[in-house]
């Protein structure tokens, strides 16, 4: 049980602040889409190639770093959609690499059917990327419709295009949630997690310490 009868607390995960140096997003750039995830079949990465081929914007690219089996596959569709030289498959990277390739991004995309947390959305935020995510998962907990970015229910891939364009071609409100995502991913660190940790345990040794026996009994 936890301090207060009843209620559930719910301690996000944390990432690890990138402390390293980061090149700057070039400007006057076409819209520039990012993910970082594992090639794998649950992270509907098949809907993301399909929005980007479906993008009332030709100049739009879309870096998918990260490796997995389904690698392959994706290239070959990406080729079948005529998008092949607009998306970069990455694979594996190092972390400095990897944080290159969010700092000078415009967006971070990743519509997966099922996430327990995602830290990959808070590593996007720190550097003040607007996150288009699924609105069911472990990351429903840390990101907000409209704040954050945009959550979507599971649809086409002209929804999920529509989606990209509207908030990728809108500089005033990517600013205003770029500032506002960076201090999300700030309360978000490891060193928040261990903190909120520390607090709830504290909380609940209190609350089930041996009270005294009054003088007398």
């Amino acid at each position: 049980r936890l301090a207060d009868p009843g209620r559930i607390e719910i301690v996000p995960h944390g990432h690890t602040p990138w402390q390293g140096p980061l090149p700057a997003r070039p400007p006057n750039e076409p819209l520039r889409l990012v993910t970082v995830a594992r090639l794998v079949a649950r992270k509907r990465l098949d809907l993301l190639l399909d929005a980007l081929a479906a993008l009332d914007d030709p100049a739009a690219t879309l870096t998918l770093v990260g490796d997995g089996p389904e690698r392959e596959r994706l290239e070959a569709r990406a080729r079948a959609l005529g998008i092949g030289a607009r998306v970069i498959f990455t694979g594996y990277v190092t972390e400095a690499e990897k944080h290159r390739r969010l700092a000078t991004s415009d967006l971070f995309v990743l519509a997966s059917a099922h996430e327990g947390f995602g830290l990959v959305y808070l590593e996007a935020m720190q550097h003040g990327l607007p996150v288009i995510a699924a609105s069911t998962g472990g990351q429903a907990d840390f990101l907000a419709d409209g704040h954050t970015g945009r959550l979507v229910s599971p649809g086409t891939a002209a929804d999920l295009a529509a989606v990209i364009h509207a908030l990728g071609h809108d500089p005033a409100l990517c600013a205003q949630i770029g500032c506002h995502n960076r201090a999300v991913a700030a309360a978000h660190t490891v060193t928040a997690t261990a903190e909120r940790y520390a607090t709830l345990f504290a909380r609940l040794i209190d609350r089930h310490r041996p009270q005294p026996m009054p003088i007398g009994h």
